[in-house]
């Protein structure tokens, strides 16, 4: 349990709000304890020790977010800087991707080594929910190249639905915590 409560913890930094453009939970602090939490689990299933790794790669990353100025002036304004912004942006929701990608399946694998099979079914069921609306918050990035309306709408749907899947995946990880038995084998 205490491995999976890190990564749970180490999410939750993930899925911290921003105050005047400061990252309330440095998105740092929780990519140390899901690597952590990870490296714990590597004895269960081969995909933990890759987000593990990949948690590593995002940890410098996030570095790069933990002050983000405010965007007061025209919402619709597209420059070279934010042309870079957004590549970054879809660059770090793709490892994001990867990371609970690893995550989510390492869990099921995981599960099914332990015979678990509604954890299995939920971990994959997870796993897809997150990536369907992930996917649509990148693509609706790409939206606001063409329009500025249909980026608005496709990003606050994304978006909640983003939220809502980034909180069954933590609740996966809870009760991944509660049912799977971490010891060696």
């Amino acid at each position: 349990m205490k491995h999976f409560n890190l990564i749970f913890w180490g999410m939750i930094f993930m899925f911290s709000p921003r105050i005047q453009g400061f990252d309330v939970l440095p998105d740092a602090i929780g990519f140390i304890l899901i690597a952590v939490g990870l490296s714990g689990l590597t004895h269960l299933n081969p995909r933990f020790e890759k987000a593990g790794r990949l948690s590593l790669v995002l940890l410098p990353l996030s570095l790069l977010t933990l002050y983000q100025r405010p965007n007061e002036e025209n919402l619709y304004n597209i420059t070279t800087w934010y042309g870079i912004i957004s590549v970054l942006s879809i660059f770090i929701l793709i490892l994001y991707l990867l990371l609970y990608y690893y995550i989510c399946t390492g869990i099921a694998e995981a599960a099914e080594a332990q015979n678990k099979r509604e954890l299995v079914e939920d971990a994959y069921g997870a796993w897809k929910r997150y990536f369907s609306f992930n996917l649509a918050l990148i693509f609706s990035i790409v939206l606001l190249l063409f329009s500025y309306v249909l980026y608005i709408i496709a990003f606050l749907i994304a978006g909640i639905g983003a939220v809502i899947t980034t909180i069954g995946v933590l609740i996966l990880v809870r009760r991944a915590g509660k049912q799977l038995k971490e010891e060696w084998a």
